[in-house]
């Protein structure tokens, strides 16, 4: 409650330009104090609700765009680099009181609709954030992926970690010509939503996913 955040776009419009990171800076203001802190080439950031705890993405690289992921204490001012050289961040996510912290990475640039995300966790026993690439694979279909879609969220008491797991999609074919296309819209008489329905809410289905946890004690994944 006495801590303000707030982002300024320092960029200027210059198709020349060969930055690949978006001029974001961070504003850290503490209205007990007044004091200020800049944090340069932010792209997004999140807290924790219930602790002073701060998570930024930070661009680095000259050629392509790469992001650190930073954890800074807004109390003492300490932060550590908890992941670095990803190309993609998002889902950035904290338990209530910040001992846990939770995201999506790609460490691949990927031109696939559903990309093939990593689930990074730093619990508050880590130095840095961990893949639990291995512990998903024993639960995930080998043709599904983690849903960057969903957001990850956490119990109350922080211990136990919900995302979102979706099968892949089969690929649009855009080969075929418009007469080509067989166009069928089929809809049950006694099913509980009027087609005019689903296809308005066609897109969110598409987003669906199946709610995962992960426990931190039993370090088990249903």
């Amino acid at each position: 409650k006495q801590i303000l955040l707030f982002l300024l776009n320092l960029s200027k419009k210059n198709k020349k330009s060969k930055n690949p990171c978006e001029s974001l800076a961070l504003i850290i203001k503490n209205l007990q104090s007044g004091t200020e802190d800049t944090i340069f080439n932010i792209k997004e950031y999140t807290f924790a609700t219930d602790f002073p705890k701060l998570a930024y993405t930070q661009c680095i690289g000259d050629s392509v765009a790469k992001y650190n992921v930073v954890i800074r204490d807004l109390a003492t001012k300490n932060e550590a680099i908890v992941q670095n050289n990803l190309h993609t961040v998002t889902q950035m996510s904290f338990d209530k009181k910040g001992k846990h912290f939770a995201f999506l990475g790609l460490e691949q640039k990927s031109e696939a609709k559903q990309k093939p995300f990593t689930l990074y966790l730093k619990t508050a026993n880590d130095t840095i954030a961990n893949a639990l690439t291995s512990k998903i694979s024993e639960i995930k279909p080998s043709d599904w992926v983690i849903s960057s879609d969903k957001q990850i969220t956490w119990s109350e008491t922080g211990q136990r970690m919900f995302f979102g797991l979706s099968p892949i999609l089969p690929i649009k074919d855009t080969t075929l010509l418009d007469d080509e296309i067989v166009n069928v819209e089929i809809w049950h008489y006694d099913s509980p939503r009027l087609y005019t329905q689903q296809e308005a809410t066609l897109e969110n289905d598409r987003k669906k996913a199946n709610n995962t946890m992960f426990d931190l004690d039993s370090l088990r994944i249903i």
